[in-house]
């Protein structure tokens, strides 16, 4: 996505690739209609993508398109309402890590915990205690190692609350 539509002079994405038959000009649609533009979208995949990877790049680049068409979003909000709330996931996005197999039922109650509370900026991240820690995981907590599980992690801006070991303890966090 990036390789083919980032726009490298202004930032934001074009509508239409660079493999893609050459145009008079190449079009940044902002506006978010019945169907989200791209650009709104792309900012949270990019945070989304950002946070689970540790890439700062991709964050960075999410930065970009909202301060790009920001006069836009001031100006005429209502024409923006995907970008608004990507916008506001990109300002406060809450990081959820869990360790414990899907197949436990403990772990499976602590997801339907979490699916349960309203968490419109969560970013969530699943670990097999048996899998490698390496990739598919939040780099900052790579070196919380290997818990009890299950053991969920609450974080928000890469601070973390205390971890919790049952559904009770992480309702109480959720709260």
């Amino acid at each position: 996505m990036i390789r083919q539509f980032w726009d490298e002079k202004n930032g934001g994405f074009f509508f239409t690739g660079k493999e893609n038959e050459s145009l008079i000009a190449r079009s940044k649609n902002p506006y978010d209609n019945a169907i989200p533009s791209a650009n709104s979208i792309a900012v949270s995949n990019l945070v989304k993508l950002g946070y689970l990877t540790g890439e700062e790049s991709l964050k960075q680049k999410a930065e970009q398109i909202v301060h790009l068409f920001y006069n836009l979003l001031e100006q005429h909000p209502s024409g923006f309402a995907q970008m608004l709330s990507s916008l506001s996931f990109l300002l406060g996005p809450q990081e959820i890590g869990i360790v414990g197999s899907r197949n436990n039922p403990k772990t499976r109650t602590m997801l339907k915990e979490i699916f349960r509370a309203y968490l419109p900026n969560k970013i969530l991240s699943l670990r097999d205690p048996q899998e490698s820690i390496e990739g598919g995981w939040f780099p900052f907590l790579r070196e919380k190692g290997n818990q009890e599980v299950p053991t969920t992690f609450v974080c928000k801006g890469f601070t973390c609350l205390p971890p919790a070991k049952n559904e009770k303890e992480l309702k109480k966090i959720l709260e």
